[in-house]
């Protein structure tokens, strides 16, 4: 849902994404300031490990703590606290 990938951090379409430092980065903070990436050597799990990358002097790795799916979910469960979606802006009109 393209909707959903640019309200906040940007999810970049499958032809975007790239990879850079042994990392396939599949998010960007709306300010660029993070990167979020799985390190390409573990893209064959299901549910991969997710690192942030700091994008300012010091950069580098930091581990999420959190798989894919786990960051992904905290993500979007922010939004809805935030107020910025909502269950409506998941139904489509073809009902």
């Amino acid at each position: 849902m393209p909707e959903l990938c640019g309200i906040h951090n940007e999810i970049p379409p499958p032809s975007a994404l790239t990879c850079e430092e042994g990392y396939l980065i599949f998010m960007n903070e709306n300010q660029s300031v993070v990167a979020w990436g799985i390190r390409v050597s573990d893209l064959d799990e299901d549910d991969p490990p997710t690192w942030q990358r700091n994008n300012t002097e010091p950069a580098g790795w930091f581990t999420e703590d959190k798989t894919f799916s786990q960051l992904l979910a905290s993500m979007f469960d922010w939004y809805r606290d935030q107020g910025m979606w909502d269950e409506q802006m998941l139904r489509t009109d073809a009902s």
